[in-house]
């Protein structure tokens, strides 16, 4: 049987692969060659990429092609990520901008350092509801991610919001510190103090 390829949704971000000529040769779906495969992964849920990375060399190369890692939402797996496994899920996140990691209440403060580490080109970044997080671990985004331009740390309740006090991000446009409830006006100040483009900060619920 001829194997048929998913066709592209008109705005996908991904490059469309229409030449099924040698297709008619495929027994096994390792024989697809990189742009076969690249076409059929973008329907699959990003936590099955990491399953697939062990199938064999030629699939974990060519998932580190930094097409799919531009914007990476790891959400899915908040009961699954921690310390131990963290490096591993970041294997191809050198480029990464967007990094959303929403609910995942296993991350502790040296994973944020190891976040800034991996990912140097964060735009934004998303871990709303790690409740782990605390002043130190936000500081290691706030010193290394000078590139930040939106971070969202709701429910991040442990904040004080010492961490602001000496950070780099000169740039962040966007900030949501809703129902940190310890972070008070001296250290939004601070944080103010060194980010001029500031545009918009959600505190719901900071009654300090």
């Amino acid at each position: 049987m001829k194997l048929q390829l998913l066709s592209n949704h008109k705005n996908s971000p991904y490059p469309s692969f229409y030449n099924l000529d040698d297709v008619s040769r495929v027994t096994n779906i390792t024989q697809f060659n990189c742009q076969y495969f690249l076409n059929i992964l973008k329907y699959l849920p990003m936590k099955d990429w990491y399953t697939l990375r062990c199938v064999c060399k030629k699939w974990n190369h060519i998932l580190k092609n930094p097409v799919f890692w531009d914007d990476v939402d790891l959400s899915s797996l908040y009961n699954q990520l921690y310390s131990k496994n963290l490096s591993y899920a970041l294997f191809a996140c050198n480029n990464t901008t967007r990094l959303t990691l929403k609910g995942c209440w296993r991350l502790v403060n040296d994973d944020l350092l190891t976040i800034a580490t991996l990912c140097p080109h964060l735009a934004a970044l998303n871990i709303s509801n790690c409740w782990s997080i605390s002043d130190p671990g936000i500081q290691h985004i706030a010193s290394k991610c000078n590139r930040l331009k939106v971070l969202n740390m709701s429910f991040c309740n442990q904040v004080k919001g010492a961490c602001f006090s000496n950070h780099q991000m000169n740039g962040l446009l966007k900030i949501d510190i809703s129902y940190c409830k310890q972070i008070g006006n001296e250290c939004l100040e601070q944080l103010l103090a060194k980010a001029p483009e500031l545009q918009e900060i959600k505190f719901r619920r900071c009654i300090r």
